[in-house]
């Protein structure tokens, strides 16, 4: 004989929670051509992304777009982390980075421990008052960072390489377990902030295990990012864009392709390419490439762009 149940009552019994109220949901700014790419308006606030591929495929290019329009909306704080110590600052500031004005640029961390530390400290010092705006934390590049317990330094200043990326990939996982939440927690109505993580990450191949054939790209870090990330998506260079000038075929543009292959946000899984170009990205059309050159034409004349696949 099945008891009677009541849930209604139940419920009475319980002592009363409050619900979870949620913000609207906000964007920071990205390029339209990013937009269409994504299906999204922009990156909402309060989630963390990841972006990986190989070198030079446009991942920090990306990154210093989505600093220059956050700097120009103002209404969030870019905390920059650089580990991959070969940042182009001038590049930087071609793509519209002010260096000096509404940012916070990190250069002398060594370990993935001290760049997650400082964000954990940068969170109290918000919630002090210290940092009274929403954060936005950006870090090139995750994947490519040390761990403490990969390397030892000896007392004449020599480093000795003491273990693998399995110690970074665990590293990796306990810190995004207690820093995911923070992030995540900021979207609720009764968090003063809203703060977002955008992280660049290396990747390498990783030969087929049967029964599959083909190879995939898999960024660093083991699954901790992965897990903890609302979007990911893989960024690949597909081509380079030349102009000839003065005799010579110089590079002026890489074409690169974006593949949302993970997206709790909307879920929808998008590809799409575009180009990156030394100072904008722009979406691959004809009629966007013809307005760059357009533009371009008294440094580069009206000598026809030739395309190379690689």
């Amino acid at each position: 004989m099945a008891l009677e149940f009541d849930i209604k009552e139940y419920l009475k019994s319980k002592k009363a929670k409050k619900k979870v109220v949620y913000k609207p949901e906000s964007y920071l700014p990205i390029d339209p051509c990013l937009q269409e790419i994504m299906g999204l308006p922009g990156l909402p606030r309060g989630h963390i992304y990841q972006a990986y591929g190989k070198s030079d495929t446009g991942k920090t290019t990306i990154l210093n777009h989505l600093i220059a329009e956050i700097q120009k909306k103002g209404e969030d704080l870019p905390v920059v982390y650089i580990t991959e110590a070969k940042v182009d600052w001038d590049r930087a500031t071609q793509m519209g980075v002010d260096l000096e004005n509404n940012i916070i640029i990190e250069e002398d961390f060594e370990t993935i421990e001290q760049v997650f530390d400082d964000m954990f400290e940068k969170i109290a010092e918000q919630k002090a008052g210290l940092l009274p705006k929403n954060l936005v934390f950006l870090w090139d590049s995750i994947g490519n960072t040390l761990s403490e317990a990969e390397f030892e330094v000896d007392s004449e200043g020599k480093r000795e390489i003491k273990g693998t990326m399995m110690k970074a990939a665990k590293v990796i996982k306990g810190y995004m377990r207690h820093f995911s939440p923070l992030i995540n927690k900021t979207r609720r109505d009764d968090s003063p902030f809203l703060n977002t993580m955008f992280l660049v990450n290396q990747a390498y191949t990783q030969p087929p295990k049967p029964p599959a054939t083909e190879s995939k790209l898999v960024p660093y870090g083991g699954d901790g990012v992965w897990f903890a990330s609302s979007l990911s998506f893989e960024v690949k260079r597909v081509g380079k864009l030349f102009v000839t000038r003065g005799g010579k075929r110089v590079k002026f543009a890489i074409k690169s392709k974006i593949a949302v292959l993970k997206n709790h946000i909307s879920g929808i899984e998008k590809s799409g390419e575009f180009i990156i170009a030394p100072d904008k990205i722009m979406i691959n059309k004809d009629t966007e490439l013809k307005k760059y050159k357009d533009i371009h034409k008294k440094d580069w004349g009206k000598i026809p762009t030739t395309e190379e696949e690689g």
